[in-house]
């Protein structure tokens, strides 16, 4: 298959993803990463066609939760599932994903007008689960010499 027609492919996935989105799944769809590296047409499930379908999903606004799945998966099994929703809509998915994966004041408001009684479990494990890659992430960084963190600066700098 010639270039263009793999990403006229892509881009075809990308529009019927959307319109499942939007239309028959209620504003997410759970999708396992199997289905996800045959969109983006690797053949094997590695770290690097993780990567590969973060960009897939970001180049085609569309958002994913839980993050670890794609951002710190060293062990990726086709039946690992994230959840995809459409960024570009005005569904209440994407707006309370957004207001717990990116805090802002607007989404501190949007989370306190949620009864606590109607928040999905899922959007309590998102919360966990972006705390502890954060958590995980600030290991692996304190690893690294501040030399390489500060772009060559020394640390008495």
């Amino acid at each position: 298959m010639s270039d263009s027609a793999a990403a006229d492919e892509r881009l075809d996935a990308a529009a019927q993803l959307r319109r499942r989105i939007l239309y028959l799944e209620g504003g997410f769809v759970r999708m396992s990463l199997g289905e996800l590296r045959e969109v983006v047409g690797a053949k094997r499930l590695g770290r690097f066609v993780l990567v590969e379908i973060g960009e897939w999903l970001e180049a085609n606004e569309l958002g994913f939760f839980p993050v670890s799945v794609l951002l710190d998966n060293s062990e990726p099994r086709q039946s690992q599932e994230i959840r995809v929703f459409d960024r570009t809509s005005k569904a209440p998915v994407a707006a309370v994903v957004d207001a717990v994966q990116f805090p802002t004041p607007k989404g501190d408001r949007l989370l306190r007008e949620i009864d606590g009684r109607d928040v999905p479990r899922m959007i309590q494990q998102f919360q966990k689960d972006i705390w502890d890659l954060k958590v995980r992430l600030g290991s692996v960084l304190d690893t690294y010499e501040p030399t390489v963190l500060r772009g060559g600066e020394s640390a008495a700098q």
